[in-house]
């Protein structure tokens, strides 16, 4: 998988977990645990300029901002 697919992918699961948790709809601990080993790969494949990697087809993202913004 692209690491921009990646990011799409995660960031629909995100939502999901965000409209449970205003439902007050628990979650699997499974599923919480596989969004934060998501977002570590997004971190782990992050260059030091802050852009994640050009694998596949994905597009040259700036991640770093978006690791920045991390509440969870």
């Amino acid at each position: 998988m692209t690491s921009s697919y990646h990011f799409v992918s995660l960031s629909n699961f995100e939502l999901f977990a965000d409209i449970c948790q205003r439902k007050n709809i628990a979650l699997p601990e499974n599923y919480i645990k596989t969004l934060e080993s998501m977002w570590n790969y997004l971190s782990v494949t992050m260059r030091p300029s802050g852009y994640g990697i050009q694998n596949n087809d994905a597009d040259l993202s700036y991640n770093r901002d978006l690791n920045n913004s991390l509440t969870r």
